[in-house]
Formats: C-alpha cells, structure tokens, sequence
C-alpha cells in the first residue's frame, strides 16, 4: 500500500469508530467539515514521517444514511 491509500484507510477506521461511539465525526465537534494533517514543522518536530508532507486535507460530509 502507498502512504496515501494507508492515510485514508486509517482515516475511514478513525471515523466509523467516532461515529460508532459518539454519533459523529470529531471534526463536526471541533465545528470543522476538515481533518488535516500536522503542519510539516511539527511533524519534523516529533520525528520525521513522510505522510506529514504528502497528507491531503479532507473534507468530511456525511450523509443521512449509515456508513
């Protein structure tokens, strides 16, 4: 798997996981439609990870059915 496709699966898990046990998506609670990566400067801060550089932002919309 690239970086990309294991970003987005662990995303997904993330979010069903969320609305499992809350009913919604920390974004909404934080009052943002977004989930965006660590700027590049913390990342390097911690430690260096290429996702921190190459994560996109993503919009999170969820609609009246059940994921």
């Amino acid at each position: 798997m690239c970086i990309q496709t294991e970003y987005l699966a662990t995303i997904l898990t993330k979010l069903k996981d969320e609305i499992k046990s809350r009913n919604r998506p920390d974004c909404y609670a934080a009052g943002t439609f977004w989930i965006r990566p660590r700027d590049p400067i913390f990342a390097l801060d911690a430690a260096f990870k290429a996702e921190g550089f190459c994560s996109p932002n993503l919009s999170i919309v969820l609609s009246a059915r059940k994921i």
